[in-house]
């Protein structure tokens, strides 16, 4: 079964966006002195950062054949991580802080 292509660019933009907010985690258990937290966290970026990687793959071979297969794929990764970051942005403002500091 063919998947569309617009489906393949939506699962690499989301671990995408996973591995960036497990970075964060990572990011938080650092500052706050627990390496094994941190460690563990570093270990399921890592392995979301290989599931990125091999996803960018599959589209790339997948959906060589038009360009209209490739755009459909990055039109939807593109939307999907706007609207993780926009999510992202609302959530930090509601706790009162300003993103533009974070981001």
């Amino acid at each position: 079964m063919t998947r569309p292509p617009a489906r393949a660019g939506g699962l690499f933009a989301w671990a995408l966006v996973r591995e960036e907010r497990l970075g964060q985690v990572t990011g938080f258990f650092v500052g706050n002195a627990d390496p094994r937290a941190a460690s563990q966290f570093r270990s399921y970026r890592e392995e979301v950062s290989t599931e990125a990687d091999q996803l960018a793959e599959v589209i790339v071979t997948q959906y060589n054949d038009t360009d209209s297969q490739q755009e459909a794929a990055n039109r939807a990764a593109n939307d999907l991580i706007e609207v993780a970051y926009d999510e992202y942005v609302t959530t930090l403002q509601s706790l009162g802080i300003e993103p533009k500091n974070v981001c």
